[in-house]
């Protein structure tokens, strides 16, 4: 049906368009590691240009907002093989959306402290950093459950897609081993930041499968 190719190729450019978005909001400095962030570091970065600072969160945000979008649509799409898994894989979406739309919000309260921390002095730099320090570290755990959503979300509705056959297979198995190991690699870094090695494999992967699936979706 016309209206079913319509939304596939929605779902796809979605894909393509979160991943261009966040590109572009990382490219503008709006970069969240999961290791830990020198909050000096980060005050002096966004005084160095705070409008293209504001410019990468409003990219993230744009980025984030998407998720709720493709979200939806996949289960507009792919309900009818097994709605279970299908909500199951939005409820998952749609949470990591949330989560991470809110830390892009809460970034402009960095944008307040670099201003002031760049008149400050003494005491009150201490202060503001300190301030800062906690911000990050609350940020750095969203995102790392953020992803931790993405990986189960993705997996979800990867099950779906082998059980019925839903897309092409092989790309279906690129999605299963790519969310497996983000899946192992979200969950070891959320209590073991130390240990990367998953979450530093499976994450790239997860890009390559949406970028294949985007591609695939679209044309």
């Amino acid at each position: 049906m016309a209206s079913e190719t319509v939304v596939m190729n929605l779902i796809g450019f979605l894909y393509l368009f979160i991943l261009g978005t966040n590109a572009a909001s990382v490219g503008l400095g709006n970069r969240i590691d999961v290791g830990e962030v020198d909050a000096v570091e980060k005050l002096q970065t966004i005084n160095e240009n705070p409008n293209k600072f504001q410019q990468s969160i409003i990219a993230a945000l744009i980025s984030h907002f998407s998720i709720l979008a493709i979200a939806g649509m996949l289960f507009l799409a792919f309900n009818k093989y097994n709605t279970i898994l299908a909500l199951i894989g939005t409820i998952f979406r749609v949470g990591e959306g949330i989560i991470l739309s809110y830390n892009e919000i809460e970034s402009y309260t960095l944008l307040n402290l670099a201003k002031e921390y760049a008149i400050a002095n003494g005491t009150d730099k201490l202060t503001l950093t300190s301030s800062t320090g906690k911000i990050l570290q609350k940020k750095n755990i969203r995102f790392k459950f953020g992803l931790n959503l993405l990986a189960f979300g993705t997996l979800a509705y990867i099950i779906l897609f082998l059980a019925y056959e839903a897309i092409v297979i092989p790309i279906a198995w690129l999605g299963f081993v790519a969310s497996v190991l983000s899946v192992i690699g979200t969950v070891i870094i959320l209590t073991k930041p130390d240990i990367e090695i998953w979450y530093k494999i499976g994450l790239p992967l997860m890009m390559l499968f949406e970028i294949t699936f985007g591609i695939w979706l679209l044309f």
